[in-house]
């Protein structure tokens, strides 16, 4: 090589690099946003385990919203990670819910169609509904405070708008609360 091609080579070689390096700020402004945005959303988020006390609505136990608090693996997350069991072999899968209960089975939560979609409380659940309602609670104050229910026999009480809000209370022949339903898809 003549000293000519060896003054040349390094400023050419020195053009293709600035200019391989002009791209590397978008290349891991990407990646950056690739990776971070890969993980927005995951079951992992924030998971709390749900607690005996957590309040619900007609569509959420605590955290937990129906149709949007993960997938069957949110459920799968809450066995591993406190202490809850499988309920009644429900164990998800084609034609079955995934129904997960605590300790003492106070509270059942569903995964149906691979999403949040019901809840049953019972004796032992020290939350209250948005409006105040508790299990130990006198049949009468449900009725007030949700003028929609409706009953057949005085034990069993249904609130159905027709949409996305089915509710079922039970009580016993004294009138006091013993379990809340709401929900699609609970199977004993």
């Amino acid at each position: 090589m003549d000293k000519a091609t060896l003054q040349f080579m390094p400023k050419e070689a020195n053009r293709s690099i600035r200019k391989k390096n002009k791209y590397l700020p978008y290349l891991a402004l990407f990646m950056l946003i690739f990776f971070a945005g890969c993980n927005s959303g995951s079951d992992s988020d924030s998971f709390d385990c749900p607690l005996l006390n957590d309040d619900v609505s007609w569509l959420s136990f605590g955290d937990y919203v129906f149709k949007n608090s993960g997938r069957d693996s949110t459920a799968r997350n809450i066995l591993s990670n406190c202490g809850w069991h499988v309920h009644n072999n429900h164990n998800g899968g084609v034609g079955n819910t995934l129904q997960i209960a605590s300790p003492g089975e106070e509270i059942i939560l569903v995964w149906a169609f691979n999403s949040f979609r019901a809840f049953r409380v019972s004796e032992g659940w020290r939350g209250q509904t948005e409006r105040g309602i508790s299990i130990g609670d006198d049949v009468f104050d449900l009725y007030r405070l949700y003028p929609g229910f409706t009953t057949d026999d005085g034990s069993v009480h249904w609130l159905d708008n027709g949409g996305d809000v089915r509710v079922r209370v039970e009580s016993g022949l004294d009138g006091i609360i013993t379990e809340i339903t709401a929900g699609f898809y609970f199977r004993e």
